[in-house]
């Protein structure tokens, strides 16, 4: 494909997000199942495009604004291209010149604008890349960070993977990618993290197809680690998902005991037994929400890894900041309050509930556990450094103030989590 093509791509991509709010990874990869004549390289230069844009969408906006009547999804593509990647007029007029596959030609209401703001300056503001609306939490969370907190959720995120010691090693998947031109390190704190160094498609590597290994943001490999379950354990992952920290619990229990994998999206849910199958775990077993609640069982450890409004995660889906509304926030903090209150039944005496969330936002997270224990004082906090330094005894705790794991893409790079530990009764062990 030519540029001016990816660049018509791009534009058609953010007309189908204004029309259909939905996650941008789902979009862009519809799109491309209609063109498949995009070859791989098109579709990777296509998609980095795309985030670059998004991930400066708000200071983008409001400097339209400040300088035209009315935004358009091409004019924000044309500012992008002549503020952000300093294209000039005329390269730009040449990319848009309404051949077969390439952007129409820039009308005179466009040229003018482009004409205006040549000389205009233009600067990324980290506070324009949160709503208006949401800026209030973030200040009450972070009142001295707010901006540079925003600045970090901004950038691109990095690829971390999850090595399976079900089958694999860390050093030996580094070995491995090494020998196909793909550079590793280990992460700073999880002993299973790999972060990838230069791009590679991973998922086409025969050792992800073989279960050796799995996607996931270091931050993520950590809650797992923070549940902190024995080979004999009993644990009940109450919002699984796809599955992920369900394969990182097994892998830590070393194939023993028994894992309970429930969440409300049981198509999500069974999606997850292929990964399970390639990655070897035998000790998980998929319940439904009715089985669990009918039956009751006692675990010693129970996981909720709670609905969100994923403010933590803006590094790696920074579309979601737009889509998100204050009655939305309302409602999952609602759904976050009743999760824990019908989880905590599964919790045996002396086991733990663990509470985490990818958002940074305080009124999902601490917020939610100082409610949840004056109503339920048979539960009492667990400093996480105290877990911590049994089962990550390489390594120092990430934070040191509060009982809570808090971990941010500014202090810590990785995705911004939270984590409580909950014992129930006697004390946890």
């Amino acid at each position: 494909m030519k540029i001016s093509a990816r660049i018509a791509a791009v534009i058609e991509l953010y007309d189908a997000l204004s029309a259909q709010q939905m996650p941008a990874d789902t979009l862009i990869k519809n799109y491309f199942v209609k063109r498949r004549y995009a070859g791989s390289k098109d579709r990777r230069a296509i998609k980095e495009e795309f985030f670059n844009v998004m991930r400066q969408y708000g200071s983008l906006n409001r400097f339209i604004k400040e300088n035209a009547a009315e935004n358009t999804n091409r004019l924000l593509i044309l500012t992008y291209l002549l503020k952000v990647c300093e294209e000039s007029i005329e390269s730009i007029t040449d990319l848009f010149n309404g051949d077969a596959y390439s952007p129409a030609a820039c009308d005179d209401t466009e040229r003018l604008f482009l004409s205006k703001i040549n000389d205009t300056p233009y600067c990324f503001n980290p506070m324009d890349e949160c709503p208006a609306w949401l800026i209030p939490d973030f200040e009450a969370t972070f009142p001295e960070t707010t901006s540079e907190l925003l600045a970090a959720l901004s950038e691109k995120a990095p690829v971390n993977i999850r090595v399976n010691t079900l089958k694999s090693s860390p050093d030996a998947i580094i070995k491995q990618l090494s020998d196909l031109d793909i550079s590793a390190k280990k992460t700073t704190w999880s002993g299973t993290g790999l972060s990838i160094e230069n791009y590679a498609p991973l998922v086409n590597l025969e050792s992800f197809k073989n279960g050796d290994f799995e996607i996931q943001d270091e931050g993520s490999q950590l809650i797992a680690g923070l549940v902190a379950p024995e080979a004999e354990h009993t644990v009940i992952d109450y919002c699984a998902g796809a599955g992920g920290k369900t394969l990182a619990l097994s892998a830590l229990m070393q194939n023993q005991g028994k894992i309970i994998a429930s969440d409300i999206d049981e198509q999500r849910l069974n999606r997850s037994d292929a990964r399970v199958k390639r990655a070897g775990a035998k000790n998980i077993e998929f319940w439904d929400l009715e089985k669990l609640h009918s039956t009751s069982p006692k675990a010693d450890r129970v996981l909720i890894d709670a609905p969100c409004s994923g403010t933590g995660r803006w590094r790696r889906n920074p579309e979601a900041k737009w889509q998100l509304d204050a009655e939305r926030l309302d409602e999952l903090c609602n759904t976050q309050a009743d999760i824990l209150n019908k989880a905590k039944k599964y919790v045996k005496p002396g086991g733990w509930l663990v509470y985490a969330t990818c958002s940074v936002l305080k009124r999902e997270n601490a917020a939610q556990i100082e409610k949840f224990i004056e109503q339920n004082p048979e539960f009492s906090v667990l400093d996480y450094q105290t877990v911590w330094a049994k089962n990550f005894p390489e390594t120092s705790a990430p934070t040191k103030i509060g009982p809570f794991l808090e971990l941010t893409p500014r202090e810590h790079q990785t995705d911004g989590f939270f984590v409580a530990i909950l014992s129930y009764g006697v004390l946890g062990k």
